[in-house]
């Protein structure tokens, strides 16, 4: 027999929120931007891995090192190439405890916001100690290592900074709208792109999260109802 099919009601229900608070925070976000341009960024991936590392460290000072651990633990796989590599994924456990990214570098400085958002995933991995979360709060890690890498990259060089902005402020504009259109139907079948644009929505509001907040949002510890409210 084959098993029914997830809904947005159970998305909703995963998460422990209401469509009405959803559609609240997406009326707050800010409108997805006009596309804007994917600038060069020649950087080997693997260098570029680490500086998005560095840049996370200072936003983590009281957590024991969780930037360096996912660094340690984390395996990585930048050897995919060619026009029709899959997009940019982390597996949760390489059968030994330790999270993998794989990743294909287009010499774009999408590669940079690319590889900030895997390693918020597998940030997220290490400091929850590979429990499950709920897709939307995974995402929202995600998408915060995205913003911390920029807010510091904003520090060292304000242009590039200002350039992955708004390529990243173009992006996400039909999922949004597909997440609308589900809010208004519960009977909708699960879509893993509804979890982008509340995330976005989400990080969007939440730029000055206390260091203490953010650690506990990393290991778990915070609902997609604590974000909302």
């Amino acid at each position: 027999m084959t098993a029914p099919k997830a809904t947005m009601a159970d998305w909703l229900a995963l998460h422990g929120v209401t469509a009405q608070a959803c559609r609240a925070v997406l009326a707050r976000a800010a409108p997805v931007a006009a596309k804007a341009a994917d600038p060069d960024w020649p950087q080997d991936p693997g260098a570029t891995w680490r500086q998005v590392a560095d840049f996370l460290t200072p936003f983590f000072p009281a957590e024991d090192g969780l930037i360096a651990r996912t660094w340690t633990r984390t395996r990585t796989d930048f050897s995919v190439t060619g026009r029709g590599a899959a997009r940019a994924f982390t597996l949760h456990d390489d059968g030994a405890g330790s999270p993998v990214v794989v990743f294909a570098a287009k010499g774009r400085l999408s590669d940079l916001t690319t590889l900030a958002h895997e390693f918020g995933h597998a940030a997220q991995i290490v400091a929850s100690g590979g429990a499950a979360m709920a897709p939307a709060l995974r995402e929202v890690c995600a998408c915060m290592a995205e913003h911390l890498v920029l807010c510091g990259l904003a520090v060292t060089d304000p242009e590039t900074a200002l350039l992955a902005r708004r390529w990243r402020a173009g992006r996400g504009l039909r999922q949004r709208q597909d997440l609308g259109v589900a809010l208004e139907n519960p009977g909708s079948t699960y879509c893993y792109d509804w979890n982008y644009p509340m995330a976005r929505a989400l990080v969007g509001g939440m730029a000055d999260l206390p260091p203490a907040d953010l650690a506990g949002l990393f290991a778990g510890q915070m609902t997609l109802a604590d974000l909302m409210d």
